[in-house]
């Protein structure tokens, strides 16, 4: 888990890849960075069915800047 802290939101980006089961994720705690100032960025959630929500988003990062450019990337959000 990453968290990034802002003035007005706080982030946390959740990769739950190598979590497997319902216990391992109970550990982490999730219920209790859900706030109304905090986002939660979880990939692999499909994972576990408790996490859906009413509204769900899908972020999709491309790298579109070679070497010479830089680190440009192309976010696209999608929500569903």
């Amino acid at each position: 888990m990453h968290e990034y802290r802002g003035s007005e939101v706080n982030v946390y980006h959740i990769d739950l890849y190598r979590v497997d089961t319902p216990r391992q994720l109970e550990t982490l705690g999730l219920d209790d960075l859900i706030a109304e100032n905090s986002v939660l960025l979880v990939e692999w959630g499909e994972k576990f069915p408790r996490l859906q929500r009413d509204q769900n988003a899908e972020i999709t990062l491309e790298r579109v800047g070679n070497e010479r450019t830089g680190d440009e990337r192309r976010i696209q959000l999608r929500i569903q």
